[in-house]
């Protein structure tokens, strides 16, 4: 049979529940009649008599809550229920039960807690960073990591720095072989070993870049060249734009091997472009430099001077222009002071009328340069200006 109160089974001679005091002949009333009523209830028990029955739940109770000190004495006499101020002792009967349940469990609680804590405070101490042998085996594990880190250091360093001056003596060793094979190329028109050396490191991507830089690097050296070299004619000049020219269309023309399904080349489109370009803007502007020069070359330097004056000061050449334009100034001075040399003469022996013709004679002449090299505007000379005041000064001196 079960207890209606806590549901735990009890024997069916049982009065009281074992387990939570409740009173079990008012379970077997309401199970066995159809229409619940409340039982009734004995008016009077003795006071100094304990029942057989009330024996043995107090065995029980003693049992279950593992009490040695359980006894008669201790515990209030249950009386039947017979009103409801008799139910008032059943609850506290049930609530000294709960009370003894939970004092159980509160100790338990804080046997576990203290527990836990002494473990805990174990544990910090062992880790505590103040004691000795805490500082001891982390002062070893700094050493020996220090001493990892710095030998991995080291190993990388030294491998980047043998890695490095491999790849530096490789690159190093390339330039020095394509500087000979250009230089030949340069020399000769050959490509052999231009081609030799693209047709050697075609599989690797970052030689035959470098390989390029160096070409157009070089291809740049000899246009510096070109453009600043000064030609005696403007024969030459051809001859030396056509061959450089030629320079760069055999790099990339010639100079050239067969990958598969594609081309390497010594030197790539777009640098040929760029290259040839400007050879050619150079030659336009050029071309009116070297007629100058020929004219130049054959004293006319009243053309020669007009037409170094027609290159724009943006040309590549217009630095070679100026340079001429002074040499011309400079060579009809000299003409001009050469003529005034065959004219002058001592005047120690010569009459003043003589002088005076003399004087004016050179006067002339050196008016007649200016109309002579009108292009050259050599009043705007300081040279000549100077000179032309110096003999009109004397003129005047000897016509008074």
């Amino acid at each position: 049979m079960k207890c209606l109160k806590c549901g735990m089974e009890v024997k069916e001679n049982n009065t009281i529940c074992p387990f939570c005091g409740s009173s079990i002949e008012n379970v077997k009333a309401i199970t066995e009649t159809t229409s619940v009523e409340l039982p009734v209830l004995k008016a009077k028990v003795k006071k100094d008599t304990t029942s057989e029955k009330d024996t043995d739940m107090l065995n029980s109770l003693a049992q279950k809550f593992d009490k040695d000190d359980v006894s008669l004495e201790k515990t209030r006499t249950i009386k039947p229920v017979e009103d409801k101020e008799e139910f008032s002792l059943l609850n506290d009967i049930n609530k000294q039960i709960e009370t003894v349940n939970e004092e159980a469990k509160a100790e338990t609680v804080t046997q576990e807690v203290k527990s836990t804590g002494e473990e805990e405070k174990k544990e910090e101490e062992s880790l505590s960073l103040d004691t000795k042998t805490s500082v001891n085996k982390r002062t070893k594990v700094l050493l020996a990591t220090v001493g990892i880190v710095l030998v991995l250091a080291i190993a990388i360093a030294f491998t980047i720095s043998a890695m490095a001056g491999s790849r530096k003596a490789q690159t190093s060793d390339i330039e020095e072989k394509l500087d000979q094979a250009l230089q030949v190329y340069y020399d000769s028109g050959k490509t052999e070993e231009i081609t030799d050396m693209l047709d050697e490191y075609k599989s690797n991507e970052t030689i035959i870049e470098t390989i390029h830089d160096k070409i157009k690097d070089k291809s740049l050296e000899w246009l510096d060249t070109y453009f600043e070299t000064e030609y005696v004619s403007q024969a030459e000049f051809n001859s030396q734009t056509t061959r450089y020219k030629d320079l760069y269309r055999g790099l990339f023309e010639y100079a050239i091997i067969k990958d598969g399904s594609s081309y390497i080349r010594a030197l790539d489109s777009g640098d040929y472009d760029e290259l040839t370009k400007r050879i050619d803007d150079n030659y336009v502007d050029s071309r009116i430099f070297y007629e100058a020069i020929d004219l130049y070359n054959n004293k006319d330097y009243n053309k020669a001077y007009y037409a170094l004056n027609q290159v724009s000061n943006n040309s590549a050449i217009y630095t070679k222009t100026r340079i001429y334009v002074d040499r011309i100034n400079s060579n009809v001075l000299g003409l001009l002071k050469a003529d005034i040399a065959k004219i002058e003469q001592d005047t120690t022996n010569l009459s003043d009328s003589d002088i005076l013709k003399m004087y004016s004679q050179i006067e002339q002449i050196i008016i007649d340069y200016d109309r002579l090299y009108s292009n050259l505007e050599l009043d705007k000379n300081k040279d000549y200006s100077d000179l032309l005041q110096e003999y009109k000064t004397k003129v005047a001196s000897y016509s008074n």
